[in-house]
């Protein structure tokens, strides 16, 4: 039986632990983790890119990555397998939906560059089911 491995990911200080080769961006939904994925995973939008900080992870570089992001760590989520226990930072732009960061300079800075980090992603709606009893 194959140890489970510990996924830890930044800025969002999230740990999970996942079985070896289970894919990136299912393991990070799994575990609450907000990775924006256009595509639903299919690997053809390029919005859940991530940097592998620690660790290894098996991926498939498509056109969405250029050979100079790849040799710097970043990968496609939705694309990559977990090997090693990794330490994964996701980029304000992967964290965020695209129609945020593509607004209109304001005041001569993009939106994306003012943003804090090291904040959760909060979604303006919350899905929550309620369990109701029956009537006495």
């Amino acid at each position: 039986m194959k140890s489970r491995r510990k996924i830890h990911f930044e800025p969002d200080n999230v740990d999970i632990a996942v079985e070896p080769g289970e894919n990136l961006l299912e393991a990070a939904i799994g575990g609450g983790v907000h990775i924006n994925a256009s595509c639903g995973g299919a690997g053809v939008c390029g919005t859940c890119k991530v940097l592998v900080k620690k660790g290894k992870v098996e991926s498939t570089r498509t056109e969405k990555i250029s050979e100079e992001e790849y040799e710097q760590g970043l990968r496609q989520a939705c694309q990559s397998y977990v090997i090693t226990d990794l330490v994964i930072y996701i980029p304000v732009e992967s964290r965020l939906e695209t129609a945020v960061l593509d607004r209109e300079k304001v005041g001569g800075v993009q939106p994306s560059e003012v943003l804090a980090t090291g904040w959760r992603f909060n979604p303006p709606i919350n899905k929550l089911f309620v369990e109701l009893s029956p009537p006495t």
